[in-house]
């Protein structure tokens, strides 16, 4: 569609949309220690909203459902889309406090969706570049690897000694890097390898925020999502 110049078509909205199997599969391998860090591209929300682990995902686009104040830097992640993109205000203030008893921040909150010229956030980048630094093993999931620098992380595994495997429909700018390539539909892929290693995908419940992978593992009830104020 973009090369006959057309926009996409959505059938639902950012609030209806649902995790995939894909989503859900990562959940489960992040749980069971497999999975030690996610790196995303996706401005959807759709792995906040699986429940993944916060401490453990770097979102490098933004997420549609989290505001950001400008003053003391605490996130609040929405049940709805917050209603602006490119960093800009979304009008509402910042309740945080340092102590019970002292005032609010009341900083402004604005939206985390970068606009193109915008440099991606320093804390996921970080994070994510130091990921795959550590890591033995980098797989990239349903992506073209074209954005910069974004793309070339998956690169930095391979130079410290790891392997990377690329799962895409069509071919990518890093295939020749690759250890493995695997040209098939990611929700396909990951079923399978889920088979392969004994695990259950599971089922999505409903959005919830959990923001320590600690909390995963002692089965804590995780964070419900929280509507503007």
């Amino acid at each position: 569609m973009e090369e006959r110049g057309l926009a996409p078509k959505f059938d639902t909205t950012f609030e209806n949309a649902r995790p995939s199997k894909t989503h859900m599969a990562l959940l489960e391998l992040q749980r069971v220690g497999i999975l030690k860090f996610l790196v995303s591209q996706n401005v959807d929300g759709l792995h906040v909203r699986s429940g993944f682990p916060r401490d453990k995902l770097a979102e490098l686009h933004g997420n549609m459902f989290v505001e950001e104040c400008v003053k003391c830097g605490k996130q609040y992640v929405r049940d709805a889309i917050v209603g602006s993109m490119g960093l800009k205000p979304t009008g509402r203030l910042c309740d945080a406090s340092k102590a019970r008893g002292l005032r609010a921040c009341r900083g402004k909150l604005i939206d985390t969706i970068l606009d193109w010229e915008d440099s991606l956030p320093d804390r996921d980048l970080s994070l994510a570049d130091d990921a795959c630094r550590k890591a033995d093993l980098s797989v990239t999931l349903g992506t073209s690897l074209q954005i910069k620098p974004s793309g070339n992380l998956p690169l930095l595994t391979k130079r410290k000694g790891g392997k990377l495997v690329i799962v895409n429909l069509q071919a990518t700018k890093h295939d020749r890097q690759a250890d493995l390539r695997i040209h098939g539909y990611v929700d396909e892929v990951m079923t399978k390898l889920m088979k392969q290693l004994g695990l259950e995908i599971p089922e999505w419940t409903g959005p919830a925020v959990v923001e320590s992978s600690e909390l995963v593992k002692a089965g804590c009830r995780e964070r419900k999502l929280c509507g503007p104020s």
